[in-house]
């Protein structure tokens, strides 16, 4: 009787054991794949936000080279392809732009300065004939860029 006892109990503590075994191996399990899908989130926005502030960029200098064929007495190119260029850069943001709406769309804060971000560039269109204005918009819009990068680096290191 005691041999019975004695193998009905290391049958239940064999089975207790690999039972224990089971949950803990399934849960470093669930650990791991959601560590790995926070990281590949987290790639994800990184190269979303550094192609948005290229996009960005792209389009600022395409703008700018819009107003240098219009106002400078020599101009550097031809007005009409440097407004397609423009506008290419334009779509480009935008929809840069979209893909972090996307990915960020726990943010609200980020995608807000985003937003304000382009428009601050859009500006630059509107800078008339006035070189000075042109300089701050440049300056103040280079600085816009810089800020929202270093925003997104803040806000990426939060979240991980």
């Amino acid at each position: 009787m005691e041999a019975l006892a004695a193998s009905a109990i290391a049958v239940l503590g064999t089975l207790l054991g690999a039972t224990v075994n089971h949950l803990f191996q399934w849960r470093n399990t669930e650990r791991a794949q959601l560590l790995a899908r926070q990281e590949r989130l987290r790639a994800e926005r990184l190269d979303a936000l550094a192609g948005y502030a290229s996009s960005l960029t792209d389009y600022r200098r395409a703008l700018i080279h819009r107003w240098c064929c219009l106002h400078d007495e020599r101009p550097p190119g031809d007005p009409t392809e440097a407004r397609m260029a423009s506008y290419e850069r334009l779509n480009e943001a935008r929809h840069a732009l979209f893909r972090c709406q996307l990915l960020f769309h726990d943010c609200p804060k980020l995608i807000a300065r985003a937003q304000e971000v382009m428009a601050r560039v859009a500006e630059i269109h509107d800078a008339g004939d006035d070189p000075e204005r042109l300089d701050e918009l440049r300056h103040s819009t280079r600085e816009l860029i810089d800020g929202l990068v270093g925003h997104a680096a803040r806000e990426l290191t939060e979240a991980s």
